[in-house]
Parts: C-alpha cells; sequence; structure tokens
C-alpha cells in the first residue's frame, strides 16, 4: 500500500495486516480463525457453526476474501515481495512504471490487469 500517511516508504499487504491483527489484539478483540460451515440466520442470535466450534452473534458480516492460486513453481515463494505478487491492489505500487504480466484466466486476473494499467508501464495478460 503506498501514497498513505502511515507509511511515507510503503508497506506490503501481509506486513500490514500483521500490524491490524496487532492493533485490534491490543484494543481486546476476540479474533477467532475458523473454517465456518452452517450459520442459521433465522432467529437471532445467529448461529454459526464451524470445524472448531459454535458461535452466536447479533450481526453478521460476511467477508469471505479470496486466496490467490500460485502455479506451484519453486520461485514463486523464493521471489514473493521481491517481483511476485497475488495482489495487485496491494502491491500494485510496486510496479509503478515497468513492465509486468498477470497470470490467469478469469475475472480477478483481468480486474488485477485492468487495475494495473493505471500503473504500469505495459500489462501482458498470461491466460
Amino acid at each position: 500500500m503506498d501514497n498513505w500517511p502511515a507509511d511515507a516508504d510503503g508497506v506490503q499487504g501481509p506486513e500490514l495486516m500483521a500490524r491490524f491483527l496487532a492493533h485490534a489484539e491490543r484494543f481486546g478483540t476476540e479474533i477467532i480463525f475458523d473454517q465456518i460451515n452452517a450459520v442459521d440466520l433465522q432467529k437471532r442470535p445467529f448461529t454459526l457453526k464451524g470445524d472448531m466450534g459454535e458461535y452466536t452473534c447479533d450481526a453478521l458480516i460476511v467477508a469471505t476474501g479470496a486466496s490467490a492460486k500460485y502455479l506451484g513453481l519453486p520461485s514463486e515463494e523464493a521471489f514473493a515481495g521481491k517481483g511476485v505478487s497475488a495482489c495487485a491492489t496491494c502491491d500494485g505500487f510496486f510496479y509503478k512504471n515497468q513492465d509486468v504480466a498477470v497470470v490467469g484466466g478469469g475475472n480477478t486476473a483481468v480486474e488485477e490487469a485492468l487495475y494495473l494499467a493505471n500503473i504500469a508501464k505495459t500489462v501482458t495478460l498470461i491466460p
């Protein structure tokens, strides 16, 4: 992420997420990492059933997120944050005025390529 007052030199997405997590924990926020498999929205409190337990809440925000699909190349991990990224909106500013390639044939790849078109010198989409 770039162009915001909290980091004059920018910050990578994973580092920013770690900071947000530490901030929430500092204020006593209960954070549960679980896979939710069933939700009952018929009565309040709502009931959520996950792999590790059952939870209740009066309000529910569905934020499923997305997971990158990697190619499985050994160099992907070695170059993560050094030219290889899975989030154009998180890391796009690192590629300002550079030639970039986006690998993927789905909607997300096209959206990332369009986003990068406003930042990068050229964008090549490889389906």
